[in-house]
């Protein structure tokens, strides 16, 4: 059987993947049953298991490379909860597993993949496949790992049949990859900011000497319906737990004076801002916070 190294290299690695889970975890964000299950199973002692994991964890990260119209549509759902492929994903998830199920890897094998995948799902297994359930475990977290920023890669596309393949994807989702590989704009915010939330001023979570974890947050999303841009007036840094707040709209800036932070629980702050927001973004999120 003919096997052939796949193009691109993956974003970023399985133990970066643990590690901003790790990162996750501590900042008290429920993802027991994603990204923390995802890492309990592997760190266990049977072998299999271990397999089944890593085998989905990067399975997603290259469908994901192949099909980046997808990236921020699953980063905007429930980082808490396994993701539900809508009948749209599913059928790119079936073409690319069988497309790619004689490819492998250095660190991972998509045939693996393959065998580990029920039948419904692109797969060969008629009954069974456990190993399948860490797809929808990893992809909340995948997805948003690739559009944060904090582990981006220049170019997401995969290049399987050459360079003029490449330049006809690029054309046809030209404002999608922008969104995607434009990541330079949410870590030059974060500079900015020292790596601190502009709602709470803290930087929570330490990963090395000097160095904080924080989010980009986007206050018109990204992807449909939204079509939000990767713009620097459409982006606050925050940190993770004012993010999962932002996004289910429990906190929300005033139209009023652009700098107030109304919460449904707690009382008003200001938010630390260093650079202009545009306007329409804020009240846009803002009639999302009145609304629900």
């Amino acid at each position: 059987m003919n096997k052939k190294t796949l193009q691109p290299t993956p974003v970023f690695s399985f133990d970066e993947f643990l590690k901003h889970v790790a990162m996750l975890g501590k900042s008290g964000i429920d993802i027991s049953q994603t990204g923390q299950k995802c890492a309990k199973d592997y760190n266990t002692n049977w072998h299999n298991l271990q397999g089944h994991v890593k085998q989905a964890f990067y399975g997603v990260q290259r469908f994901l490379q192949e099909n980046p119209a997808f990236i921020a549509r699953i980063a905007q759902s429930n980082m808490g909860a396994p993701y539900s492929m809508e009948r749209e994903m599913k059928k790119a998830w079936i073409d690319f597993l069988r497309k790619h199920r004689r490819e492998q890897a250095i660190d991972y094998s998509l045939g693996v993949l393959y065998n580990q995948t029920p039948v419904e799902w692109g797969g060969r297994i008629t009954g069974g496949g456990g190993g399948f359930t860490y797809v929808p475990r990893s992809f909340p977290i995948v997805a948003r790992m690739m559009l944060s920023g904090a582990y981006a890669n220049p170019d997401l596309l995969a290049d399987p049949e050459g360079e003029s393949s490449k330049q006809e994807i690029r054309r046809r989702q030209e404002t999608i990859l922008r969104r995607v590989r434009d990541t330079e704009k949410v870590r030059e915010l974060k500079r900015i900011y020292k790596y601190s939330c502009q709602v709470c001023r803290a930087p929570t979570i330490q990963i090395g000497p000097n160095e904080y974890y924080t989010e980009g947050h986007h206050l018109r999303p990204l992807g449909k319906p939204h079509d939000g841009d990767d713009h620097e007036s459409n982006i606050i840094i925050l940190c993770p737990n004012h993010h999962v707040m932002f996004d289910h709209s429990v906190m929300a800036i005033d139209p009023k004076d652009e700098q107030t932070v109304l919460s449904k629980f707690t009382g008003p702050t200001k938010l630390l801002l260093h650079h202009k927001l545009n306007p329409d973004n804020i009240l846009y999120h803002y009639k999302s916070f009145i609304s629900g």
